[in-house]
């Protein structure tokens, strides 16, 4: 499949290693992986992967900024005609959707969910379903959560990271993960956790 992984990698945070993992992981198992982000610390480790790079930045130059990126992502769109659109940060859904609506109808949009300000919820939860955006969240809580604020429990689903932690061998978490995988290839590390590995479910 093509991939287009979506985020910014400005900063050395969680987000930011989570998505130059997830797109190693991806390409190794024969994807073709685009990083369409800003530049940042990581970028060049994504690259040196073989993961190809697309500068868009979301997050400069408040509202023209982002009507401007908005468009050179869509003619991007246009271009790659991708399979699947990962969104890492929430920022990023309304124009990765609106832009896939226009140009690539047939490609997917998958929104990580690693927790939101309280009074978001209901928003993200209405407008991320009216764009038809499916949802992983970071741990059943997070699922259930959205599910009450209205999104729809058919397009979400949750998944805890699938690298063993400290002193759990790796046979044993992947029949772990076997009693909760979902029909969705991707994987993401929860900010919070500072011990936090990294999964990948194959559904």
């Amino acid at each position: 499949m093509k991939i287009i992984l979506t985020t910014s990698m400005s900063g050395l945070g969680g987000t930011e290693t989570a998505t130059v993992r997830l797109g190693r992981l991806l390409k190794r198992r024969g994807h073709d992986i685009i990083l369409a982000s800003s530049d940042g610390p990581f970028v060049g480790e994504a690259q040196a992967s073989g993961i190809r790079w697309q500068p868009v930045d979301f997050y400069r130059g408040g509202l023209a900024g982002y009507l401007k990126s908005t468009f050179a992502y869509a003619r991007m769109l246009r271009r790659e005609q991708p399979d699947i659109i990962d969104c890492q940060m929430a920022r990023v859904v309304p124009a990765c959707a609106l832009a896939a609506k226009i140009v690539s109808p047939k490609t997917k949009i998958i929104y990580h969910s690693h927790g939101l300000d309280a009074a978001t919820y209901p928003k993200i939860a209405k407008l991320f379903d009216k764009l038809g955006v499916y949802i992983i969240g970071n741990c059943k809580h997070e699922r259930d959560k959205l599910i009450r604020h209205g999104f729809p429990a058919g397009r979400i689903a949750y998944a805890y990271n699938a690298l063993p932690p400290p002193g759990i061998s790796f046979p044993e978490n992947r029949k772990r993960m076997r009693r909760t995988r979902h029909a969705f290839p991707f994987g993401h590390r929860p900010r919070r956790a500072s011990d936090a590995g990294y999964f990948e479910e194959n559904g």
